[in-house]
């Protein structure tokens, strides 16, 4: 398939290449030059981490209840703790972004759910089953409760990999789809009533010949967007961490994470730099395990104008489905919230 580059505008995220023997994380603006993170070039006092303590408080009981308060709510602030001042290697120490307020999502022109475009549909590119990789309904399952849409899991029969242009990498020696053709594949089979498609595969993706590898490639204008999974299971770099039960565990968190934070940007979410969320941009696997499942009280606010939902019935089916995957961490943060909502 001949790439076609002029056909919509596409970002580059997360992008790995190998430098002098270490890993460097970098970003590549899309086809207009206008990079995703520089949309939105102001900030909000009301969530600037100089604020104090209590006006965050406030903010956090506001957006976990649905109504404006005063009251303080110790809780909830620990629960959602500001984003410290980024280390050397980090996300933000390489990228100056200027972060997005509420007010600034809503004033964008961002994707919206609707009567008609009202689906989330992932779009499997192999069978997982026969690569390693998490169970698609586990998936499907996981997105429709954070998103608190419907989602369609399509059929591995509707992709013909033969049509992707693909190579052996020469470190890994693993074979790799070249990402703008599977990019190309979706828009040309987006379905008419999708809010977006995501591809997800078991197999490594690169963006042009000249890089190494790429995690993800998306056109968020064109609710499109292909990740893959295969550099997150712990052992794909020849180092085993953990029994397999663990790595399982965390192999699937990961890729649940991966999703909530692609798919937040669909919808026009840019990346958090207030607090510990799953919108924060990071830089490499340590600083990506770091961050938390959960949104922000700034980004689960911007989740709710967009799509409308319960904040304590969204919270329920996560804890359901945290719990039933063994996230042990998350399914007591959500419960922890659950009970002070509810109480």
């Amino acid at each position: 398939m001949k790439n076609r580059t002029d056909k919509f505008p596409v970002i580059v995220f997360l992008i790995l290449s190998i430098i002098t023997g270490s890993y460097v994380l970098s970003s590549k603006l899309n086809a207009d030059n206008t990079s995703i993170e520089a949309i939105v070039n102001k900030k909000e006092p009301a969530i600037d981490n100089k604020e104090n303590a209590s006006d965050k408080k406030s903010i956090t009981l506001y957006i976990d209840t649905n109504k404006t308060t005063k009251k303080s709510d110790t809780t909830a602030f620990i629960e959602f703790p500001p984003l410290p001042e980024p280390q050397i290697g980090d996300w933000l120490s390489q990228h100056h972004e200027p972060g997005q307020t509420l007010k600034e999502f809503l004033q964008s022109e961002h994707n919206i759910p609707g009567k008609k475009r009202n689906k989330i549909y992932i779009q499997p590119i192999e069978k997982f089953d026969t690569k390693g990789g998490p169970s698609l309904e586990t998936l499907k399952d996981f997105t429709q409760r954070y998103f608190c849409m419907p989602v369609v899991l399509l059929s591995v029969s509707r992709v013909d990999t033969n049509t992707f242009t693909s190579r052996i990498n020469q470190l890994t020696r693993n074979k790799q789809y070249q990402a703008m053709d599977i990019l190309n594949f979706l828009l040309n089979n987006l379905p008419s009533d999708a809010f977006c498609i995501l591809a997800i595969t078991m197999t490594d993706l690169y963006p042009e010949p000249s890089w190494n590898f790429v995690f993800g490639y998306a056109s968020f204008r064109q609710r499109v967007g292909v990740f893959s999974f295969a550099r997150y299971y712990p052992d794909f770099y020849g180092v085993s961490m953990g029994s397999k039960g663990d790595n399982d565990i965390k192999f699937l968190l990961r890729c649940c994470k991966i999703l909530g934070h692609e798919t937040g940007h669909m919808y026009g979410m840019m990346h958090c730099i207030s607090y510990h969320c799953c919108m924060n941009g990071s830089n490499h696997l340590r600083e990506f395990d770091a961050q938390p499942i959960h949104l922000c009280p700034i980004c689960l606010q911007k989740l709710q104008r967009s799509v409308g939902f319960n904040i304590v019935t969204r919270y329920k089916g996560l804890l359901e489905f945290y719990s039933k995957a063994g996230f042990k961490v998350e399914s007591d943060w959500v419960q922890r919230r659950i009970d002070k909502l509810e109480h």
